[in-house]
């Protein structure tokens, strides 16, 4: 358990099992690496195609964790709309 504030032995997850197969995979990228992969040089992005949150590896940890949150809420947006399309919800 972390606690007050220390993040210290936090990792960001490499995948997320959400329920009916939907997999969020994770990977901290170099920044040419970003750039190469994206035409930019984010700090973070969610690719649908590849199911795949790329965070830019040489943020602080506080900034990754950030991104990170941010492209996850993305990432779970389109796990959405994917269980409305895929008929397992009701939109």
């Amino acid at each position: 358990m972390v606690e007050s504030g220390d993040q210290r032995g936090l990792y960001i997850p490499r995948v997320w099992a959400l329920p009916h197969g939907f997999k969020i995979y994770t990977r901290q990228l170099a920044p040419m690496q970003m750039k190469a992969r994206h035409g930019e040089d984010y700090d973070g992005i969610w690719d649908l195609d590849t199911m795949t949150i790329d965070i830019k590896k040489s943020l602080s940890r506080e900034r990754k964790w950030y991104v990170y949150s941010h492209e996850l809420m993305h990432a779970i947006n389109d796990w959405q709309h994917w269980l409305i399309n895929q008929g397992i919800a009701v939109g």
